[in-house]
């Protein structure tokens, strides 16, 4: 942990040439040390250094989510994929974030886009059959637990 604070110092001075992925890195940095202050303070100069940064919205939208802001991370999530819309850590986010909404339906959208463009993984799956147990059908959530186990004995 006191590694990871210098290389965050060292980043902050390294990376004060105003390039948005630097400032990008140095917010998840934060975020990973438990400083959400500091790390929307980055994310947030990454975006004023380029609107169209779609990564920093997503970065920023992942703290949002971990702070229980669902509404706000769900805003920074559309914003990132209408710049990019294969942007996969935003479908995924965005599928959390629907899913604490309690919007099924749209969730589900993004899981299954996901799944066309990734392989499967235990966590995409998981997430879909959530989504598939609060929509009702038990089938589709259980064929999806079943096939993230199957992932995970591999």
């Amino acid at each position: 942990m006191i590694l990871l604070f210098f290389t965050c110092i060292q980043m902050k001075c390294i990376y004060s040439l105003f390039f948005p992925i630097q400032f990008n890195n140095l917010g998840f940095c934060y975020f990973n040390l438990g400083d959400n202050v500091k790390a929307l303070e980055a994310i947030n100069k990454a975006i004023q250094i380029d609107p169209r940064y779609p990564e920093a919205y997503d970065k920023r939208a992942q703290i949002k989510l971990s702070a229980g802001d669902y509404k706000a991370a769900l805003e920074d999530l559309n914003k990132a994929l209408s710049i990019n819309p294969f942007l996969t850590t935003s479908l995924n986010n965005r599928a959390l974030a629907l899913i604490e909404l309690k919007r099924y339906n749209d969730a589900l959208g993004d899981a299954n886009l996901l799944l066309q463009l990734v392989e499967p993984t235990t966590e995409i799956l998981e997430i879909r059959a959530k989504i598939f147990k609060e929509l009702g059908n038990i089938k589709l959530m259980e064929e999806d637990l079943k096939f993230a186990e199957e992932l995970r004995a591999k």
